[in-house]
């Protein structure tokens, strides 16, 4: 695969997160002669999807709070996206100290969504209904099913 492809398999999977043969075909496929030119590109790609699912969760912050459903369907978008770019980290283009770094990274961020959303929750719902829907919603990064 040429460079130009690349770049345009990047720009696919920045704007959609249903691409998964070609999530399939960039886990398999390992390019020695361009891989420190698509290194920067798949980082800047899982930053720019990990922001996205960050604004989106963000952007209805004060929505979510007041209808147990709406929370719960953004919370399932979340983990879906964060899933995808978890798959993203582990292709043959990046290093396993990328990979790790990475991983780590993702895990420890998401978290911090999950927390910041859970102490928010106390400030509208004290019977803890919406704590509860959050922490089902969670990644269970130890679950290697869920992953």
């Amino acid at each position: 695969m040429h460079y130009n492809e690349w770049l345009e398999l990047i720009e696919r999977l920045r704007n959609t997160s249903s691409v998964s043969d070609k999530l399939k075909f960039i886990n398999e496929k390992e390019n020695n002669n361009i891989k420190d030119l698509l290194i920067p590109k798949i980082y800047e790609l899982i930053k720019y999807k990990f922001d996205k699912a960050i604004n989106k969760i963000i952007s209805n912050i004060n929505n979510i709070y007041y209808d147990v459903n709406y929370l719960d369907l953004n919370l399932v978008i979340f983990k879906k996206e964060v899933l995808f770019i978890y798959d993203l980290i582990f292709n043959n283009q990046l290093t396993d100290n990328d990979k790790e770094k990475l991983g780590n990274m993702l895990k420890s961020e998401s978290n911090k969504v999950y927390d910041i959303l859970l102490k928010k929750s106390y400030e509208f719902d004290q019977t803890g209904i919406l704590k509860m829907n959050i922490n089902n919603n969670r990644i269970k990064w130890s679950d290697k099913n869920e992953l």
